[in-house]
């Protein structure tokens, strides 16, 4: 009877052990918490979005048999658009008008920007993604694009023009304060889009 009634010590968690497993999970928690609200994450998280989004229109192109428009919005707040541009609406080559089709609009989270020169930190990148362009001082976060702010797919997969959309993370107070990025959101002629951060000095490949 004595040795049914018995508790084996070396059995089951004591209530120390609980607590402090408890503790660590609740660390751990707190640690995801705080890097999925970084600056850092976020402007990934547009970064890899923009990239998915601009493939995303280049697939509605083809299967739509039409030209797609993706359209950088640069004003407050900032993001962009894309949609089927109706040739015959009032603004040509800019989303929203009634006649055109809406395929998906985005605006980045508070402190996710497009790149600007004018105000960038001094750790900002100095060149383009070619490795050899400088930045001019009136510069923007659209460069190419035939000097636009969009870019058209042709319903073969193809861009009008190519060229690369930086973003970066600022201190939404203080815009010269550059806190994460930037990246580089490149497409080519051939409609193909690959996306850079600028590490060390250098655009690299993500």
């Amino acid at each position: 009877m004595k040795d049914f009634l018995r508790t084996d010590k070396n059995s089951g968690f004591t209530l120390i052990e609980l607590m402090v497993v408890i503790a660590i999970a609740g660390i751990l928690a707190i640690a995801v918490i705080f890097t999925m609200g970084s600056g850092a994450s976020k402007v990934r998280g547009a970064a890899f979005r923009l990239r998915g989004d601009i493939n995303l229109a280049r697939a509605e192109a083809v299967n739509r048999n039409t030209a797609v428009l993706v359209e950088f919005l640069t004003g407050v707040p900032q993001g962009y658009r894309i949609c089927v541009d109706d040739p015959a609406s009032t603004n040509i080559n800019q989303c929203g008008d009634a006649t055109d089709t809406p395929i998906k609009s985005v605006t980045f989270a508070p402190g996710v920007q497009y790149y600007d020169q004018a105000v960038a930190a001094p750790d900002g990148p100095g060149v383009e993604v070619d490795g050899v362009t400088a930045w001019g001082a009136a510069d923007d976060g659209i460069r190419g694009f035939g000097g636009n702010n969009f870019l058209i797919y042709q319903n073969n997969g193809t861009v009008s023009a190519a060229g690369t959309v930086y973003i970066y993370y600022t201190d939404p107070n203080n815009p010269g304060n550059i806190q994460a990025g930037p990246f580089a959101v490149d497409t080519t002629t051939i409609g193909r889009v690959k996306l850079l951060r600028w590490q060390n000095n250098a655009w690299r490949t993500r």
